[in-house]
């Protein structure tokens, strides 16, 4: 297990010599470009596991750091401004006695919820000054929370133990559903018995992003697509093929190779990782639907791109590193990553369409 380091140290060169990402099938290439790191100096403060990000119409930064117990913020160019929070069970304070939560901006707020001690803390989003703390309703768990477009709705997939569903629901400022968009069913029986605490991809689970101030809702079990007004009134169902030929073989082999080399843990996803087609990740960002599969914390994904009229542009396979976080945030891909010196990085990229003008020698061409 890697120790958390005590900073983020990303030197400017980093992304002033980094290349592009190139995923390239056919005539065209998804293109990830690194365009700005996000860094503390560690004499002003001290960074150990941001988990969750968000950020605000004015391009500010805020990271939810699950060891620290602080939010961290930088500016629209990446100069960090100010952190707040401290470890404690008081209003305003933080547990995390397990790193899940969420962070999000919505409205004047910072929506921090941690779900260790079921509790939602609001501060305000100019001065960080703590506001309010709320319990968690009962009703609610295992909070992923998104603002429209727009940033005039609050939405949230929700995952209820108690009731066995997953759904998408819309949220007011007291955290109450106005509207439950999309459920499915959820239960013990979703889970592999015989490698304890490893999430199958062939149970059946939900994920959805904002899009064009609507929503995408994916649900993994038909390779769908389904979108959604704000009223919560269907528009539309999509079906997006996902057939496991679209991974280079190349790639394909040296994914497989490295996980051989891991841990029964590590050979058992592979194995889910051959037979199964599934939805891991949907982002819209940029024009851009991006309907990935396989993603895991090493980073690695590959799917299919698509236009916002749901038209196959591109299928692509990526490695971005050891991924704890992936987001798609106002027209750029966002990663927390963990790289081979234990040092947390935050990287925002641009994601682009180009046309390949030469074909890639030695490798294989997929309609």
């Amino acid at each position: 297990m890697r120790t958390p380091c005590s900073c983020l140290t990303i030197p400017l060169v980093f992304l002033l010599l980094c290349p592009a990402f190139h995923a390239q099938t056919n005539n065209h290439a998804l293109v990830f470009e690194p365009i700005q790191s996000y860094e503390a100096d560690e004499a002003i403060v001290e960074i150990g596991r941001p988990r969750y990000l968000d950020q605000d119409p004015q391009g500010n930064l805020y990271a939810l750091d699950v060891q620290g117990r602080q939010v961290h913020i930088w500016d629209a160019k990446g100069k960090y401004r100010r952190s707040f929070g401290q470890k404690g069970e008081g209003p305003g304070e933080f547990m995390f006695t397990y790193p899940v939560g969420e962070i999000v901006v919505y409205q004047g707020h910072i929506i921090v919820v941690d779900e260790s001690v079921a509790k939602i803390h609001f501060f305000d989003k100019n001065t960080g000054k703590f506001k309010r703390t709320i319990p968690r309703p009962s009703n609610l768990s295992r909070l992923r929370l998104y603002r429209a477009e727009s940033g005039r709705s609050l939405f949230a997939l929700n995952v209820s133990g108690s009731r066995a569903v997953q759904e998408v629901v819309k949220l007011n400022l007291e955290m109450e559903v106005e509207n439950v968009f999309f459920s499915i069913p959820y239960g013990r029986t979703e889970w592999l018995d015989k490698v304890r605490y490893i999430y199958r991809p062939q149970a059946n689970r939900l994920m959805f992003c904002p899009f064009q101030d609507n929503l995408l809702i994916a649900e993994t079990r038909d390779n769908a697509l389904r979108v959604f007004d704000q009223t919560g009134q269907k528009q539309k169902t999509v079906r997006i093929p996902m057939a496991q030929d679209e991974v280079e073989e190349e790639e394909k082999q040296a994914y497989r190779k490295q996980y051989l080399q891991g841990s029964y843990r590590d050979r058992v996803r592979l194995e889910f990782h051959e037979k199964g087609s599934f939805f891991d990740l949907v982002l819209s960002v940029d024009g851009l639907i991006l309907v990935m599969k396989n993603g895991d914390e090493r980073g690695h994904l590959s799917g299919i791109a698509l236009d916002h009229q749901f038209r196959r542009l591109t299928s692509f396979h990526e490695s971005f590193g050891e991924v704890v976080h992936i987001s798609a945030i106002d027209g750029r891909i966002i990663t927390i990553t963990v790289p081979e010196d234990g040092e947390y990085q935050i990287t925002a990229y641009t994601v682009r369409l180009e046309r390949r003008r030469e074909p890639t020698a030695g490798r294989p061409d997929y309609n």
